[in-house]
């Protein structure tokens, strides 16, 4: 095929510096690898989060996820966080 083989992390470890911003969606591995990536050079990360969301409009709480402030919620206050927000242990 054409392109890059190999990983989305590989091509941001040589192509991402201080001054990017970069910008994620996709399954939470990669999101916390996208994340650890940025964070060492000092870039700027927004993630696009995909969780279950079971009503929709902020009522069950079933998206939250927890973040350095408390739990938001995936479906009112997101689906985009600066990543550096998010706690991802």
């Amino acid at each position: 095929s054409y392109g890059v083989k190999g990983t989305v992390t590989d091509v941001l470890k040589k192509n991402v510096h201080a001054s990017s911003f970069v910008y994620t969606c996709g399954p939470q591995g990669m999101l916390k690898a996208v994340y650890a990536i940025t964070s060492s050079v000092k870039a700027k990360c927004q993630v696009s989060l995909e969780e279950h969301m079971a009503c929709g409009f902020g009522v069950c709480r079933g998206c939250a996820v927890k973040t350095q402030s408390g739990y938001m919620r995936v479906c009112k206050d997101g689906p985009v966080f600066d990543a550096a927000d998010l706690s991802w242990s």
